[in-house]
């Protein structure tokens, strides 16, 4: 078994914890490197489980995505931000451009630093790909939910409805105070057709033809 994936998230201690029904501590060091731990444990394509060694003595490979999914379920009270670090404020304000899996990281990890975030969305609900390219029944709009909130907490703004036609815009709306931008990806190649029927119905309504 690989000791990391590729998010560096150390694997081996998470399974022990786990094991030893130390499922906050499981919670809180998963935690460590991904900001989406939930989001994972429905979605991940796990090509880490591929790779497990335990194939090699003709076992099945750990299941590390449900693993991590029931670590996390199993922190109801999330008692892993008791032991979460989050810097002083700095004063520097930051603008994320589109609230999909990237925005809400750099969001998280910009947050975490100390700096005050303002995530913007143009359609009604955070989550992007997450909410309207994914089906409900494959990750349900209450992990979505869950996820957000717990980077909201963090002191994240969030401006849905909100679209940024350009940077100089984004920019007068602060009062020329200088923001870094971080866009998130808006597209998911392929995946077009399928990503609008999914938009549709989450946004209660199957969408137009365009």
């Amino acid at each position: 078994m690989p000791r990391q994936l590729p998010g560096r998230i150390d694997t081996a201690k998470y399974v022990r914890l786990v094991g030893e029904g130390r499922y906050s501590d499981a919670a809180a060091s998963i935690r460590e490197k991904v900001p989406l731990p939930l989001v994972l444990g429905y979605i991940c394509a796990h090509p880490c489980e591929t790779a497990c060694k335990r194939t090699a003595v003709g076992h099945n490979p750990l299941s590390l995505r449900n693993l991590k999914r029931f670590a996390i379920e199993q922190d109801p009270d999330k008692l892993w931000k008791q032991k979460a670090r989050h810097d002083k404020a700095t004063g520097k304000r930051v603008a994320v451009v589109g609230s999909g899996p990237a925005g809400l990281t750099a969001a998280y990890y910009l947050a975490k630093l100390g700096h005050e975030v303002v995530v913007y969305e143009s359609l009604p609900e955070a989550g992007g790909m997450l909410r309207y390219g994914i089906p409900e029944y494959r990750l349900p709009s209450e992990v979505i939910e869950s996820e957000v909130e717990d980077i909201r907490e963090l002191g994240v703004e969030f401006k849905t409805g909100t679209k940024v036609e350009s940077l100089d815009d984004l920019i007068a709306t602060r009062n020329s105070t200088p923001w870094w931008s971080q866009r998130a990806p808006t597209r998911a190649g392929g995946c077009q057709f399928p990503a609008r029927i999914c938009r549709g119905l989450r946004c209660g309504g199957f969408p137009a033809q365009t």
